[in-house]
């Protein structure tokens, strides 16, 4: 027990640990169930889903892309809200553009895989690395996005829910696009306010110092 009176509840390791590397990379938490991810050998991700109940955590599922690819880091950002969970899947930033995968939770309990996002142009590379959701939007960093010259500016992909999937709202860029900013690197939304982590951007005459940018969404879904 600390200074403070805290004291650790406990410590969660995957049910089947052969192959795994790297558990505990990313983390999420909802109330009583939490979200871990691990990758194996062959950097193709996974998603371990704890519930909690009296003082005992139990792993209840694991959770992996539909489609399967190699290499593609599922998990690598993880957001939640509700029964919705969105994973960030980046993949390779230089070779692929990754990917987003919404899961949502049925009256049992179950998590399954409801739509997989992807970006519409614009050279999303590392689309997944960052990942967001509130309410009924989601937002996705690509930071190696390279539309053009300057290259990897980085871009954020918004996506509303709409007819029971998700519908692709626009692409986020900044004011003053410059070279290697990594754009989309983090991100949070509150209250159709969403801030945006370019590590890579220049502050003034501080070159690489880094910025946040903001955005906000009119209820219209205009940012």
């Amino acid at each position: 027990r600390g200074a403070q009176g805290l004291q650790q509840e406990a410590r969660l390791v995957p049910v089947t640990a052969d192959g795994l590397l790297s558990f505990g990379t990313s983390v999420a938490l909802s109330g009583d169930t939490a979200f871990v991810q691990s990758i194996d050998v062959e950097r193709s991700g996974s998603v371990h889903v704890f519930n909690h109940s009296g003082a005992t955590w139990t792993e209840a599922q694991f959770l992996h892309a539909s489609d399967g690819p190699e290499e593609n880091y599922f998990g690598r950002a993880l957001a939640v809200s509700g029964d919705t969970l969105v994973i960030g899947a980046p993949g390779l930033a230089a070779e692929t553009p990754g990917a987003a995968y919404v899961f949502t939770r049925d009256g049992s309990g179950v998590w399954s895989q409801q739509a997989k996002l992807t970006a519409d142009g614009g050279n999303p590379g590392g689309f997944g690395s960052a990942v967001a959701i509130e309410g009924d939007v989601i937002v996705v960093g690509a930071p190696f996005s390279s539309p053009g010259v300057p290259p990897e500016t980085g871009a954020v992909y918004a996506f509303h829910a709409s007819g029971g999937g998700w519908v692709a709202e626009g692409r986020l860029e900044a004011l003053f696009p410059e070279p290697l900013a990594w754009l989309g690197s983090s991100v949070a939304l509150s209250g159709g306010r969403l801030l945006v982590g370019s590590p890579g951007a220049d502050a003034g005459n501080l070159e690489d110092s880094g910025a946040v940018n903001v955005f906000e969404r009119s209820p219209e879904g205009a940012w």
